[in-house]
């Protein structure tokens, strides 16, 4: 079987391995000084009263507040109760691990890493040729990198191969060659079962026993017959790749790790395979990038030789921070931005199933969502929910009702649909419910901050915090009970998009004649917009179906208003469905709701705007808004 291969462009001639065990600069010891770095999953601590507990009180919300102990599963309409089929394929229990044992302890120095090598030597290296430069440096077939007699035994993490445990999962080594009869089976009964392999084929073929026919010191298909597979990303010796191509590879990686440990080598296994190892310590567990360099060569002393390779990682670094920004307004850049950027900055931490499945869905909107649902239904969601449904005769095909009909392939394929996470997420307690009253009208005043509670408040603000700190954090809101906060943060992230997602120049599209036709509607608009609106109207084709008093012509109101950042006309029927809270509806028609220009958007309250929608596109916009919700209605 080939190898999956990647061939990339690599920048600079800089590389690796061939030098004795390294005019390492730094002493090691230093490498136990310095300062803590923050370690994956740190909560949102240092302020007791920003951190995060399902169990914090609803002081003064008593009428939409909500306390997982005051209520139990008896306290729903029961006949709205959905049931879903249980498909075990799509209910995988794993353990969550909020800390690394290997990132837990580690301090770090204060400086900021050199390289390995003198300026003079790093110039030399890139400009003799690599044969040259395998002849001289590497000294053939007594290349200490393809020896096993050469390293102590504290140098080969697998025997006979001069490795490192990086972490728990990534073991950075040295190339593996064709004498190492025995490798196959010690990587698999390690744990192994991808290899990243850096070298560009046909590479220090001078070297130890040489190069197989493949271009390299092995032959891939023999690990990808044992169960391991191989990805090639050829670079150059003493290279770096672009900032994109690293994202490519951080993908490969996170995708890898799902099936087994990994290891990663060029040559020596210390200058491209400490940068690549280091680009996914800044990607993965957010370090800085001379905290991930201090720590890989902690951990494999020579790693990460060259300048440039320093310099790459610092590049990356730079890449992702203004991509890691959920919430705008908590964020060190606070530029806002638009919904198709807020989609694209996403897709730098998904891969695989996940990034189709979101390619047009936000995914923090996905989540809140989902757990507002789990909430009032009391049950974990599967594919039917805000996933992507495939139609039939244009009508919305219902995971739940028809999964036991499905043949086998048809099963295969709808798991394949489900995000990542749900394999996941474990199916709620019975006493992990919610009133379902209490929910939708906690999603109705959490529109606005000021009408909740100072301890909802200040939970929000920490969630924000922490999504924007942790990669794909907003999939912890799944541990959130207080669907006030959860409805706080999705209306928050809608308020704060640069644009709305229905723009202005979109509304002649709502015409009298074509809001009785929503899809033809959709179909006008980006995708990145129809597929968040279709979202929005599928947790809305759920709620409703709990409502009582007519709640749900409220929250559809409500949600117009987020999707246009226009304020509502103060027409006779919203002053109806608001009769019994005329703080909400002043808010809905004030100059405050107006979050078209936010620059120089006026926070004065009850000043009636004059930006509201009329009350015949407010009518438009509802017929339109529940026809859509409607394709989603289970029968």
């Amino acid at each position: 079987m080939a190898t999956t291969t990647s061939h990339l462009r690599t920048e600079n001639n800089d590389d690796d391995d061939n030098d004795e065990e390294n005019g390492e600069r730094e002493d090691n010891s230093a490498l136990m000084a310095g300062f803590e770095i923050v370690a994956l999953g740190d909560d949102i601590q240092q302020q007791p009263d920003i951190i995060l507990n399902s169990n914090a009180a609803s002081e003064d919300f008593s009428s939409h507040s909500y306390d997982s102990n005051d209520q139990k599963q008896t306290n729903h309409y029961k006949n709205h109760v959905i049931r879903p089929f249980i498909d075990p394929g799509l209910i995988q229990k794993k353990p969550k691990h909020l800390n690394e044992s290997w990132l837990s302890d580690f301090v770090s120095p204060r400086s900021a890493p050199q390289g390995a090598y003198s300026p003079i030597s790093q110039a030399v290296k890139k400009l003799l040729p690599e044969r040259t430069a395998c002849r001289l440096g590497c000294r053939g077939a007594n290349c200490k990198y393809e020896r096993s007699d050469y390293w102590r035994p504290e140098q080969m993490a697998i025997q006979g191969i001069f490795s490192n445990w990086i972490t728990d999962n990534i073991l950075a080594c040295s190339r593996p060659t064709i004498r190492h009869n025995e490798l196959k089976k010690l990587f698999y009964d390690a744990g192994i079962r991808g290899i990243f392999n850096l070298e560009s084929p046909d590479e220090h073929t001078l070297c130890g026993h040489g190069n197989h026919s493949s271009g390299f010191s092995y032959d891939p298909s023999e690990f990808m017959d044992v169960g391991i597979f191989v990805y090639n990303y050829a670079m150059e010796d003493y290279g770096t790749v672009k900032v994109e191509t690293v994202l490519d590879i951080m993908k490969v990686m996170s995708f890898a790790m799902k099936q087994g440990k990994i290891a990663v080598h060029c040559h020596a296994g210390l200058g491209r395979t400490g940068f690549v190892i280091c680009s996914y310590l800044v990607h993965e567990y957010r370090m800085t990038a001379h905290e991930a360099i201090h720590y890989i060569r902690a951990k494999r002393p020579g790693s990460v030789q060259m300048t440039k390779q320093i310099e790459a990682v610092e590049d990356y670094e730079r890449f992702l921070i203004p991509k890691r920004r959920v919430f705008t307004d908590c964020a060190d850049m606070n530029n806002e931005l638009s919904l198709d950027e807020h989609l694209r900055n996403q897709q730098a931490f998904i891969h695989g199933r996940d990034s189709y499945i979101y390619k047009n869905i936000p995914r923090v909107v996905f989540v809140c969502a989902a757990r507002l649902i789990e909430l009032c239904t009391g049950y974990m969601i599967d594919t039917i929910l805000i996933t992507v449904n495939r139609r039939v005769n244009a009508k919305p095909v219902f995971i739940r009702e028809n999964l036991q009909s499905f043949n086998e392939e048809e099963k295969a394929t709808w798991v394949d649909f489900a995000p990542s996470f749900f394999y996941e997420h474990e199916r709620l307690s019975h006493n992990d419910f919610s009133p379902y009253e209490q929910i939708i009208n906690c999603m109705i005043m959490s529109i606005q901050p000021d009408f909740l509670t100072p301890d909802q408040q200040m939970k929000i603000l920490a969630w924000k915090q922490k999504i924007n700190k942790i990669n794909n954090g907003i999939d912890e809101v799944f541990d959130e009970t207080d669907p006030c906060v959860i409805s706080g943060l999705l209306w928050a992230w809608l308020k704060l998009l640069k644009y709305s997602v229905i723009l202005n120049q979109d509304f002649k599209l709502f015409t009298k004649t074509d809001v009785e036709k929503p899809t033809v509607i959709l179909s006008k608009l980006n995708k990145f917009q129809s597929g968040t609106i279709e979202l929005l109207a599928k947790m809305f084709a759920y709620i409703r179906q709990f409502t009582i008093h007519h709640e749900d012509r409220l929250l559809c109101y409500c949600i117009i208003h987020l999707l246009t950042h226009r304020p509502l006309s103060d027409t006779s029927e919203l002053k109806k469905l608001t009769v019994d809270n005329d703080k909400l509806r002043l808010y809905l028609i004030s100059e405050e709701a107006n979050y078209q220009d936010k620059r120089q958007r006026r926070a004065i309250e009850h000043i009636v705007s004059n930006a509201s929608l009329n009350h015949e596109l407010l009518e438009h916009f509802e017929t339109f808004f529940i026809g859509v919700a409607n394709q989603f209605e289970q029968n």
